[in-house]
């Protein structure tokens, strides 16, 4: 998703003392294994301006904005939590890994004297959490503000502002009020009279043990073809296993049902979709072949596992949970043909069952 562009033009209340807001457009956009690429928005843009007795009565910026970037810390998700209570959403939840992230890009906006979700050295949204930590979220947004000038220097009374301006702002207000997003960061920084705030949005995983599997197994081997027998061996091996625990007879590995199972689960990857007319293959190559045969499938892209033990389990768990898996269990089956097929981005798994006897795995 690219980002979402606004503009409003500015307009002035009194000619005297001008403040400042300006609020780049939202970013979104989901978190995966690698981010698309952003487009970058237009500004929003807004002037205001203070009478010298109005701005008289202002709190002056702070000698040491130390208490005040920690204070806007915590008063920027309150005032934030505050707008989505008033359109019936829950609370953000305080994530230090996000508020981590928001501090520095705060602070790099500061001392690179800039206002932008993409830094002059490129660092953009899909860059702002550590390497490390991506894991842990699967959807990530950004909201932007920084205010100059007459600003009333009070914490409470600065983050209040800040949240009124994103939800004025149609991109910032998406964010905001996503709710999808459940956890959230915020981070300032302060030169002179200056202010910049950076508030993140996150989603975080709702599996964090398939997440950590993910982070730690998410590059493709360099021999997609020894992944592929890795897997097939490992697909068939876990399901014996979940067989045995059930009390029903192992099912042997069938060369010419692999072969057939290999063949459409290639043709499955190409396609995007289960070869039709599988058992009919499996007829066709044997005509003295008899007894029932059944047949399942699996596709998995954007997300796969590449460590055949895992993956294996995997396979077999989201089998066992839909309709494949009365054949999956069907003990009157007593031979199978894995077959599995990658591209390095996408993988296919068929697996064909049949009655008789076969080479046993192990």
């Amino acid at each position: 998703m690219i980002g979402f562009a606004i503009f409003a033009p500015p307009y002035v209340v009194d000619p005297c003392r001008m403040k400042k807001l300006m609020l780049p457009a939202a970013l979104l956009l989901p978190f995966a294994l690698s981010f698309p690429a952003l487009a970058q928005g237009t500004l929003f843009e807004k002037n205001r301006t203070t009478s010298a007795a109005e701005a008289a009565l202002l709190t002056p910026p702070p000698a040491d904005p130390g208490p005040l970037i920690q204070s806007m810390r915590w008063q920027v998700l309150e005032a934030s939590n505050r707008a989505r209570a008033g359109v019936g959403l829950p609370p953000l939840t305080a994530d230090p890994i996000l508020d981590a992230a928001a501090a520095r890009y705060s602070r790099k906006m500061r001392d690179l004297r800039f206002f932008d979700h993409v830094a002059p050295d490129g660092e953009g949204l899909d860059q702002r959490l550590p390497a490390g930590e991506k894991w842990r979220y699967s959807g990530l947004g950004e909201n932007l503000w920084s205010g100059q000038g007459a600003l009333d220097w009070q914490p409470s009374i600065l983050s209040t502002e800040v949240a009124a301006n994103w939800v004025e702002s149609p991109g910032h207000r998406q964010n905001l009020f996503d709710p999808s997003f459940t956890s959230a960061g915020v981070g300032a920084a302060m030169v002179g009279d200056q202010l910049y705030v950076t508030m993140l949005y996150a989603t975080p995983v709702t599996d964090t043990a398939q997440a950590r599997m993910q982070r730690d197994f998410g590059d493709a081997p360099a021999d997609l073809g020894g992944f592929d027998r890795s897997l097939e061996e490992a697909v068939l091996r876990k399901l014996n296993d979940e067989r045995a625990r059930r009390g029903l007879r192992t099912l042997g590995n069938d060369p010419a049902l692999a072969q057939i199972a290999d063949q459409n689960a290639q043709q499955g990857l190409w396609s995007g979709s289960p070869a039709r007319g599988v058992l009919d293959q499996v007829f066709a190559s044997d005509p003295n072949r008899s007894g029932r045969l059944a047949a399942g499938f699996q596709r998995a892209g954007g997300g796969v596992i590449w460590q055949a033990e895992a993956a294996a389990q995997g396979v077999v768990d989201r089998w066992l949970r839909g309709s494949t898996a009365s054949d999956l269990l069907d003990g009157g089956f007593s031979e199978a043909g894995v077959g599995v097929a990658t591209d390095g981005t996408a993988l296919m798994v068929t697996i064909i069952l049949g009655e008789g006897r076969g080479t046993p795995f192990y």
